[in-house]
């Protein structure tokens, strides 16, 4: 037993003796991620709401129902899996927040090093290991600039920063790319069924954890098929092998759907296409151009050379099936995408392969050049590049030549500094000082300044603001609230306030009936200012609303809504 241990940490420390620098850059470059991100978060003066709070949120009321007890827990966990936003992704961060507390700063931080670091250095690992032709330790120059390039790429941190734990799901396609590259897929073994079961059991934790991955998951299997079958497309034994399992992974993973998560499986037969049209903004060319502003143009740059570096350069390994595979993920999944919707920050992680590849592509073909003077030079030039498309997204302000930074570096983000959440503070402590027991309260407002998320978590971490009714905000979506009607306290945002240029009729007839004084039951009670020349208007109801009234709003809908039972079925 003695030697069996002996044996054991001569092996590591072995492992350590070869590895230390990369070890060490390791250390450097999670460390300056960390106190990256708590500069960031602790900067902000803002108010969390819709997805940048959804999961932090969740997690804060799963942990208390927990606190109650196993079975509270437990029964508010499943029934999470029944909406689109299943708390799994959270579960790993309870233990956590339970010993370290519930801010916003210990959330960020637990995403960023449970999830974000990890998926980036999985990534780096395996993209070295397999695309290069040396051992990782002797890459340490591409190992280290690759690592926190990746990390520090603000389309991959912009949306750990504003609290989407999207990133979860890269991790999972790391370990899908990685099973699939040691799979023999050649014939029947028990191996290959072991590999097989284990890809379907990946593939559906990754449609688990974010159901719109599934357009990963469909770009990356026609990307691999081709990409297959252009390799082997003599090889017709394997091709039908190939296929056998991969039809046993899919049968896994929808075996697993059908058992424990049917809603999942039931959502794909709605047509979000037409749920989602008010976020078709723009068409196709409107697509293409948030596009090419969220990435900016050096980005796109770097991937590109780096793909047509892979195809060139044949010490690459296995370089041109590798980039044929990401450019044709990144494509499909692109134009499935849009088929549904536009794309927001988080959905953007559909895309990262083709730009985590190429840069990995073009560190590697800069390692092949012999002289050690340019090698240098080129590195520190790609050195140069992350750092500003970082600085220039997250430090640098919105005035300093924004528009051009945006063309060049990518969408720009830096701290959200409100100045007025005092005046929101004062706004809940009023209407909890005005309300009786069983008031409620409705917000018509629906934009980045103001709306009912905002205002429900405007007193966060300590709180929920009470007796908030959750608000409309997409027709055809949402439909109509019959809730308003219940609302004891109306809050409206004078002028309207919307975020989307169409499909939100709801809020804007709501809005302007009350605040040109159509709708008579509702008295007015205090007016308080915030920013962007914004006047948030309290009302309270004191009768139920006129029949005419209503009558009124199922007219206007039914005019301009005649197949949508959602926003025609207004009822008091």
């Amino acid at each position: 037993m003695n030697n069996l241990l002996s044996e054991r940490f001569a092996a590591v420390a072995a492992f350590l003796r070869r590895n230390k620098w990369v070890l060490l850059s390791i250390v450097l470059v999670w460390v300056a991620v960390n106190i990256f991100v708590y500069w960031y978060v602790k900067t902000e003066k803002t108010v969390y709401y819709w997805d940048n709070s959804a999961y932090w949120t969740t997690a804060i009321a799963l942990l208390n129902a927990f606190h109650v007890s196993f079975h509270t827990g437990w029964e508010m966990l499943q029934k999470s899996f029944e909406t689109d936003y299943n708390a799994l992704p959270i579960v790993p961060f309870l233990p956590l927040m339970d010993m370290f507390g519930v801010g916003r700063v210990k959330f960020i931080l637990l995403t960023t090093n449970l999830y974000l670091l990890p998926a980036t250095l999985l990534f780096t690992v395996l993209a070295l290991r397999r695309l290069g032709k040396k051992p990782v330790r002797n890459l340490l120059v591409p190992f280290i600039l690759l690592f926190a390039a990746a990390s520090f790429f603000p389309p991959l941190l912009r949306p750990v920063l504003t609290g989407q734990i999207d990133v979860v799901g890269l991790l999972v396609i790391v370990g899908i790319v990685w099973i699939c590259s040691k799979a023999r897929f050649s014939s029947f073994s028990a191996a290959g069924l072991s590999m097989a079961l284990l890809l379907g059991f990946s593939i559906c934790l990754l449609i688990v954890l974010r159901r719109w991955y599934s357009f990963w998951v469909l770009g990356a299997a026609i990307a691999y098929g081709v990409s297959f079958w252009l390799r082997d497309w003599r090889n017709i034994k394997r091709i039908l092998w190939w296929i056998f399992y991969l039809a046993i992974a899919a049968g896994v993973t929808l075996g697993i759907l059908a058992k424990v998560f049917p809603y999942l499986l039931q959502a794909y037969l709605l047509d979000y296409h037409d749920l989602y049209s008010a976020y078709m903004l723009g068409g196709a060319f409107g697509n293409f151009e948030r596009f090419f502003y969220y990435f900016g143009i050096v980005s796109l740059l770097v991937a590109v050379v780096g793909m047509v570096a892979a195809f060139m350069k044949k010490s690459i390994r296995m370089g041109s099936s590798v980039a044929l595979f990401v450019v044709l993920q990144g494509v499909i999944s692109y134009i499935l995408f849009t088929r549904t919707q536009s794309f927001s920050a988080h959905h953007y992680y559909l895309l990262l392969p083709f730009f985590l590849v190429g840069m990995t592509f073009i560190l590697l073909a800069i390692d092949m050049v012999q002289k050690k003077k340019i090698r240098f030079i080129l590195y520190g030039a790609l050195t140069l590049l992350a750092a500003g498309m970082t600085l220039s997204a997250f430090v640098l302000p919105t005035n300093m030549l924004a528009s051009v930074r945006g063309a060049f570096f990518g969408e720009v983000s830096p701290p959200v500094v409100r100045n007025d959440l005092q005046e929101i503070r004062e706004l809940a402590a009023f209407l909890k000082a005005e309300r009786q027991p069983g008031d409620m309260t409705y917000v018509i407002a629906s934009s980045d300044t103001f709306n009912d998320s905002l205002f429900r978590d405007v007193t966060l971490p300590e709180e929920y603001v009470e007796d908030v009714l959750a608000s409309a905000h997409v027709d055809k979506r949402d439909g109509f609230p019959n809730q308003f009607f219940g609302a004891t306290y109306v809050i409206v945002a004078d002028p309207v306030q919307t975020h989307l240029p169409t499909g939100q009729a709801v809020v804007t007839v709501l809005a302007n009936d009350i605040l040109q004084g159509r709708v008579t039951n509702l008295i007015e009670l205090k007016d308080f200012k915030i920013d962007n020349g914004v006047t948030l208007r309290v009302y309270r109801k004191t009768a139920p609303y006129d029949a005419k009234y209503i009558d009124s709003l199922k007219t206007y809908f039914k005019e301009h809504y005649t197949d949508y039972k959602n926003l025609t079925d207004i009822k008091q």
